[in-house]
């Protein structure tokens, strides 16, 4: 990967990026975290690095993501697939997403509701190399009373307290 490249500060980019793939105290400290952490290229061709949260909240596999990118798009809800599609696209054109929120089905059927936020890194001619995005499972369920009903374990760490502290209180 890094004997391809033929700018200085891309070989310095994916040598990190590959530091970070093979540094063993890097992969524990981010594959027990609960927010997917990914980096990709600027164009979002190659993917670099995902932690194993991915696996958690998308329910796919990190080589079928390694394999293909766009990939994730396939754990997206059909609903929100043309907006993640739309505004990834915009990343790479330059923009940064704050705040999208979407529905991921797990190949088990199941959903959750994901908050992404993605921004493009910089090198040091300010040119846009790669991509930089975290997803974190943010469901939790109301009643018209805004008694919680039900709060997933990304929720209840969010909050900081035990779900049982949690359901049947109001929000407040």
């Amino acid at each position: 990967m890094v004997d391809t490249l033929s700018h200085p500060s891309d070989r310095q980019l994916a040598a990190q990026a590959l530091e970070l793939q093979t540094n063993e105290r890097f992969r524990q400290l981010a594959d027990n975290l609960h927010i997917v952490l990914a980096l990709a290229n600027g164009d979002f061709s190659e993917l670099l690095y995902v932690n194993r949260a991915y696996e958690t909240i998308w329910g796919r596999t990190l080589e079928s993501f390694y394999a293909e990118p766009w990939s994730f798009l396939e754990g997206i809800h059909e609903n929100d697939r043309g907006q993640v599609q739309d505004l990834i696209r915009r990343l790479i054109g330059g923009e940064s997403i704050d705040d999208l929120e979407c529905r991921v089905v797990r190949p088990d059927s199941s959903t959750s509701w994901v908050l992404c936020r993605c921004f493009r890194v910089r090198d040091a001619q300010g040119h846009a190399c790669r991509l930089v995005g975290g997803a974190q499972d943010v469901h939790i369920l109301f009643d018209l009373n805004w008694l919680y009903l039900y709060a997933n374990q990304a929720a209840v760490r969010a909050i900081g307290r035990p779900r049982d502290q949690i359901l049947g209180r109001r929000c407040v």
